[in-house]
Order: structure tokens, then sequence, then C-alpha cells
């Protein structure tokens, strides 16, 4: 009864996380798009509109994230672990000079070819809208990671894939079971959770079986199989330490992007 009871605590905390995660990454979107120019007033105006909203959608992910651990505690039959702040500054790197990037990558694509002003600008939305999810699920990932590491009844936690389709480096990453002490691994686009290990408890994968068979042919593209109840892979994945967002997922063999780079 008590799995039953979690799958569906983890299921309405993805969906509201999601939501959270849209309607941020949506205005932050539509903010961009909506400048008319982008000379250095008009990117100063979208910072000022992007900012706060984006700090006000880690807050609300972080509270969210808190009140969906302490009932999978309660559950289990055990007080929530206290609540940690969120720290104000994630990447440490502030948010007002993170926001600015879009300009230099739209700036990058005009130079490229100073006629296209059309792909220049997507390319500049494109990088809000991955701005804006990764500082949402930091928000989830390290609000989580502060509670289950001061939970003394947590013996471990393991990776929930998110309910859109996943990627093969999460499916093989959901596999694993970790320690509280480490932190989840993320990547760009990364929609997974974390769910506790209490003793013996576990919550299983959570793998929506309508949505499995819809990405097993991508998983296979990708060199990934399912057999005898576990994931393959003729790749192997690795955890990458980035300066801003921290572990990070990725392929062994493919070269890694990292604070230099950005």
């Amino acid at each position: 009864m008590a799995y039953e009871a979690e799958k569906v605590i983890i299921i309405n905390h993805q969906r509201l996380v999601a939501l959270v995660r849209k309607r941020v990454t949506d205005f932050a979107v539509s903010q961009f798009k909506g400048l008319g120019s982008w000379r250095d007033a008009d990117i100063d105006r979208f910072v000022a509109r992007v900012v706060p909203v984006v700090e006000a959608g880690q807050v609300k992910t972080a509270a969210l994230t808190t009140g969906y651990l302490a009932a999978m505690a309660r559950i289990q039959g055990f007080a929530p672990a206290k609540a940690v702040p969120l720290p104000q500054n994630l990447r440490g790197v502030p948010l007002t000079e993170v926001y600015r990037r879009p300009a230099v990558a739209l700036y990058s694509a005009l130079s490229d070819d100073p006629n296209d002003l059309t792909t220049a600008v997507e390319r500049g939305m494109t990088l809000v809208e991955q701005l804006a999810a990764m500082d949402m699920q930091m928000a989830n990932v390290r609000s989580a990671y502060d509670m289950v590491s001061n939970d003394d009844n947590i013996v471990g936690y393991q990776r929930v894939l998110g309910e859109d389709e996943a990627c093969a480096l999460c499916v093989l990453a959901s596999t694993q079971r970790y320690h509280t002490e480490d932190l989840m691994p993320i990547h760009d686009r990364c929609m997974c959770d974390v769910a506790p290990i209490y003793g013996k408890s576990d919550p299983g994968q959570v793998i929506n079986s309508d949505r499995y068979d819809a990405f097993q042919q991508r998983l296979s593209d990708q060199g990934v199989e399912y057999t005898g109840g576990a994931f393959k892979s003729d790749r192997s994945i690795t955890v990458n330490l980035h300066g801003e967002y921290g572990p990070v997922l990725g392929w062994a063999d493919q070269a890694f992007t990292g604070p230099s780079d950005l």
C-alpha cells in the first residue's frame, strides 16, 4: 500500500515541478522574443524582468521538493527532516550575468550571418529556455539533496525518470542506487527526480508503462537495450563536474563542455 502511495506522491511532484518549469521557461522565452531589438538597453530590460521570475521559480520548486520529501517520509512513518533554505546563488554566478548569455549567442550568430536576424534570435531563445530549465532543475535536485543527506532514516536514493520521454543517459543512470552524500548528476533538459530509500523500502523506477515502449527504439538507436530486467549499453556513462551545475551526466566517449567553454 505504501508503495502505491509513494508512486502517486512522486508523479504528482513531477507534474507540479514540470508546471513551474514550463511557466518560467515560457515567460523567459517570450520576454526575449518580444524585445523587438536586442541592443544593450533591451537586454538590460530583459534581465531585469526575467531574473526575479527565475528566482521565484527556484523558490517555488524548492518548496515543492521539500514538501514532496516530507510526504514520502510520513508514508514510511518517519518525521520529515528539517528543510534547508535554498542558497541564493546555486550557480555561483549571478543570474544577472547568466541571463546576458543569450544576447551573446545572438550577437555571435549575427557575426556569422548579419542578414539572418531570425536565426540569431532563435539561437538566443534556445539558450534562454535551456538556462531557465536548468535553473529549475538545479533547485529541485539541490533541495532534495539537502533534505536527503540530513535524514538519518534514508539509506540512499534512486533516480526517477520524468514523465516525458527520458534520454538514454537517464534511463541507464536510473538503474543504479545512490549514496545520500552524492548530489544527483543532471544534464541539459534533465527532468529526473530523487526518490529516497528508507531501509529496505524501494519506490521502484516508477517508469510509466504507457510511455516505456515509445522510447525503446530511441534507446536502441543510442546503443541501449533492455535485457534480463536491466538496461545494458555498448557505451558507458560518466559524471563530470561542471563549475555551475555540479555533477553532470555524459557519455564517456564524448567531449565534456566545462565552465571554460561557457
